[in-house]
């Protein structure tokens, strides 16, 4: 029911933006892009120049401005704000608002740029981001239903190719979820995803852009990393497997469902 719906939404957005003469294209979601179909946006993003997203979910307030360095679609600013109160926040808040646990985003739209602030309860602006009029720089084919409908199918690995695929992939961490620097686990560390099995989960990681390894566990959860793994922390019925090596070192044609 829910890639039923998400296809449907997909088609709709792409069809709105291919059709849209508008100078902003603002897209409002609940959950942040990062949290899954992050080449679907990417594709979105670059296709129809996506210049800002206004999302939510996360019980915390995140500004990415254009170019910051752990912004997955470059060049579009990401806000999460998620800090409205009534709920329990991430982390526990600052007295005098020198936090992100709760608090506003006020934006300012001109025809050639918007101001996007990040405020505290307090008032306190954490940070400032300007974006510009970026425009669509992409002329591939359309991201209708979250996959390019140019590609081909993905041909079956061969025995090297499978082989070479394993290889890229650490020993698993059984019972346990990854963790990254000084034992940190944040949501910018990894994208979410949903996948029948471990096999899927590993081709998600090798289909999108950066992937330093994947996490699965029950209820087909599948976390893609784009941060460092560095370590990992019990987590029963949890898998955690840190890729060693790069994407890129197999060709494009390679399908790994069956590896």
């Amino acid at each position: 029911w829910f890639e039923t719906l998400w296809r449907d939404q997909m088609l709709w957005l792409e069809k709105r933006l291919e059709d849209s003469k508008a100078t902003w294209q603002i897209i409002v979601t609940h959950f942040p892009p990062y949290w899954g179909g992050g080449r679907e946006w990417r594709c979105l993003t670059a296709r129809y120049g996506i210049d800002v997203f206004v999302t939510g979910h996360v019980h915390y307030q995140y500004l990415w401005a254009p170019m910051d360095g752990n912004n997955f679609v470059k060049g579009t600013s990401i806000l999460v704000s998620g800090g409205g109160g009534g709920i329990t926040s991430e982390r526990g808040p600052d007295l005098y608002g020198f936090d992100d646990q709760y608090g506003f985003m006020h934006m300012t739209l001109h025809k050639d740029g918007i101001k996007i602030e990040a405020l505290t309860h307090a008032g306190i602006v954490r940070k400032i981001a300007w974006q510009r009029p970026r425009g669509g720089t992409w002329s591939g084919p359309k991201c209708a239903s979250g996959k390019l409908q140019a590609q081909k199918p993905p041909t079956a690995p061969t025995a090297a190719i499978a082989a070479k695929a394993r290889r890229l992939f650490a020993d698993a961490t059984q019972g346990h979820e990854c963790r990254g620097p000084a034992g940190r686990r944040d949501v910018l560390d990894f994208e979410r995803h949903s996948a029948e099995s471990l096999e899927e989960c590993r081709q998600l990681c090798f289909e999108g852009g950066k992937c330093t390894g994947v996490e699965y566990g029950p209820g087909s959860m599948c976390n893609i990393w784009i941060s460092l793994i560095e370590g990992s922390a019990l987590a029963p019925g949890v898998v955690c497997i840190p890729l060693t090596g790069r994407n890129d070192e197999l060709p494009e044609s390679a399908s790994l469902m069956h590896v």
